[in-house]
């Protein structure tokens, strides 16, 4: 990476000077608090106790209370309609038609020549008015 002056390299190395930045003040700081404690600072200073790490169950299983799981499949499906064929056609279809708008453009961009701006003005207009009626469409 030495030599390369791309806006890739600088971007990682900057992000990396950062967490380097960061993590040697914490390391600093944890260091005067073991030493000195609050000495320095004038008032009083309490920070929060230091998280303990749980120990991980093993085998990396976890114990999932017992439940009714027909029961709350049962309502899940009563209270959503997220599950009926119909709903999910119904959502692409919506998704498809915001995407396709998505691509239009508002405003004319392909000019390949002059033009005088009476000419421009229609040309804006047209395509404005073409989009606002394929959006009321």
């Amino acid at each position: 990476m030495r030599g390369k002056s791309s806006s890739d390299t600088t971007t990682l190395l900057s992000e990396v000077n950062f967490d380097f930045a960061k993590s040697m003040n914490k390391i600093i700081f944890d260091k005067h608090m073991k030493e000195k404690g609050s000495e320095i600072i004038t008032s009083n200073l309490t920070l929060p106790p230091e998280n303990t790490k749980k120990e991980a169950p093993l085998y990396a299983l976890v114990n999932i209370p017992p439940h009714n799981f027909p029961e709350q499949f049962s309502q899940f499906c009563f209270n959503t309609l997220m599950n009926k064929d119909e709903v999910i056609r119904a959502m692409q279809i919506i998704r498809k038609e915001c995407n396709d708008a998505n691509l239009r453009n508002i405003y004319n961009t392909n000019i390949t020549h002059t033009m005088s701006v009476r000419d421009f003005e229609g040309s804006q207009n047209g395509s404005i008015t073409s989009t606002t009626n394929y959006l009321k469409n």
